[in-house]
């Protein structure tokens, strides 16, 4: 018989407004928790999502400060970010 793990996917959610959930009328809707919904049916596992993801972010926010804050080992990372930096006309090279 094969063991079953149980254990929790542990989801890191990083960007923006976007992923944040920035106009969700539930938690259950913003798209961390649509991706974990996702996850846990696919695998049967269960999913804990650690969500670092700020509204206003820009790309260099997610690089110098979302990941330099705490985030374990993660299974699945999901990143959402790129439209502050269109909006703000943000250059690559000044990442």
């Amino acid at each position: 018989a094969s063991v079953v793990d149980r254990r929790p996917i542990e989801l890191l959610a990083l960007g923006d407004s976007g992923m944040a959930g920035v106009g969700v009328a539930q938690p259950t809707a913003a798209l961390p928790a649509l991706i974990a919904q996702r996850v846990a049916a696919s695998t049967g596992r269960p999913v804990h999502v650690v969500s670092h993801a700020q509204p206003g972010a820009r790309t260099r926010d997610v690089v110098t400060q979302q990941l330099a804050l705490e985030c374990g080992e993660p299974d699945v990372v999901a990143l959402m970010v790129g439209t502050n930096d269109v909006t703000h006309l943000a250059r690559t090279r000044r990442l």
